[in-house]
């Protein structure tokens, strides 16, 4: 399934264990909701963000704010 912001507030999905953003979210608080969706009550869960080189800023935002990244390269790329 896919959605945008609008339908994903206020709607609960069930086991959701994975959550893939390909535009980044406005503000740290945003980010944090959408891969929320992802670790409820003992759940884990996964997330994965595609990042244009012009929007590694919330990069830093994000490991402020304790949030814990790791960077994927495809084959072929640094």
């Amino acid at each position: 399934m896919l959605c945008t912001d609008i339908a994903a507030r206020g709607v609960d999905f069930p086991a959701v264990d994975w959550v893939v953003q390909v535009d980044i979210p406005e503000d740290v608080s945003t980010y944090v909701h959408r891969v929320g969706r992802t670790a409820r009550y003992k759940a884990k869960g996964n997330a994965l963000m595609f990042l244009m080189p012009s929007e590694l800023q919330l990069k830093a935002k994000l490991e402020s704010r304790s949030v814990a990244l790791k960077k994927l390269s495809s084959k072929g790329s640094a």
